[in-house]
């Protein structure tokens, strides 16, 4: 999926050991890491398990990763939004697949290729017996 420049997106799960809500929001920098920009959670304990123990629900962090690994959760499953767009991690795997994401750039070309034949492949799915 694509971003523009400064462009956020966020996954929303539920915590496997607590489960409660929490939302990591995230962005692009300049060298392509995916930073971890902040945390969300309604539930104490979720925030204490990222390291967080000030009050308030949505905190701010600073993370940069060369790539963030998840794992499609076995009940229920995280979301992925980005601007207007949500999509349920089961459109990328099944329970329990590790799904990795990195931070490539495409070429113009490429990116609208990608987008013609995901629209194509929803319009599949959908028609689907």
């Amino acid at each position: 999926m694509a971003l523009h420049d400064g462009e956020s997106f966020s996954v929303t799960a539920h915590h496997s050991i607590y489960d409660q809500p929490v939302t990591e929001e995230f962005v692009v920098d300049e060298d392509r890491r995916i930073v971890l920009k902040s945390v969300s959670s309604p539930s104490a304990a979720v925030r204490e398990y990222f390291g967080i123990v000030a009050p308030g629900q949505r905190h701010a962090v600073e993370r940069a990763m060369d790539q963030v690994v998840f794992r499609v959760a076995a009940g229920i499953p995280q979301r992925f939004r980005l601007g207007g767009l949500e999509r349920s991690f089961l459109e990328f795997g099944d329970h329990g697949d590790r799904l990795v994401m990195r931070a490539v750039r495409w070429p113009a070309a490429a990116h609208w290729l990608s987008t013609c034949f995901g629209r194509i492949l929803s319009a599949m799915r959908r028609t689907d017996p």
